[in-house]
């Protein structure tokens, strides 16, 4: 079942712009700080997820406003964004509740990031991520080129099952040692009789 997701962003009011300006959307690892650049997901895990706009040594792309959404191919929302405990550039879109988020106000930003926590089963496929980016009140891009992003489930990934062998014996097979410190009110004079000798 798809959701109701519409990618085109309110404040949009001329038709789309061809192309991508410079802008992208990348994806990193919120887990793994040596990924920066994972070829796919791990259902269950969280990652990051930025758009921005071209840079050089001297000037940096701002924009307006955007929406990035994440969905199967069939539609339907792909993980979930995760905003609590943020008060900044981005809000639930309200046109793809499920799926995206989208700017709260429409101040100039040269990028924006947001944490996405990939399905917990791979059993749907791709995640396709696709951005809209509002940089004037007629100029908008979205989904073409880098502002469309395929994410599939990492290669080689294979869930881990559980086996509960109910033959095999269990049973402790070492010795633990352990070192205890009271600390507190606990003393020989104020409970006399339990206190450890």
């Amino acid at each position: 079942m798809a959701d109701n997701c519409r990618r085109k962003l309110y404040e949009a009011k001329e038709e789309k712009t061809p192309g991508n300006s410079g802008f992208v959307i990348e994806i990193s690892s919120a887990t793994n700080t040596t990924d920066n650049n994972p070829d796919g997901y791990t259902p269950g895990d969280s990652y990051i997820v930025k758009l921005r706009g071209w840079r050089t040594k001297f000037t940096v792309q701002a924009f307006r406003g955007f929406g990035i959404y994440a969905q199967f191919e069939s539609g339907e929302h792909a993980g979930k964004f995760d905003l609590q405990g943020r008060k900044g550039e981005a809000r639930i879109a309200p046109n793809c509740r499920k799926a995206g988020v989208s700017h709260s106000n429409l101040k100039p930003k040269t990028s924006v990031h947001v944490l996405w926590h990939a399905p917990e089963t791979s059993e749907k496929g791709c995640a396709y991520f696709r951005a809209s980016v509002i940089t004037s009140r007629k100029i908008w891009y979205g989904d073409d080129g880098p502002l469309t992003k395929k994410f599939c489930v990492k290669e080689g990934y294979k869930k881990a099952l559980i086996i509960d062998e109910e033959n095999l014996d269990c049973c402790a097979c070492d010795e633990a040692k352990y070192d205890l410190e009271f600390i507190g009110l606990w003393s020989r004079d104020t409970h006399p009789k339990d206190y450890p000798s």
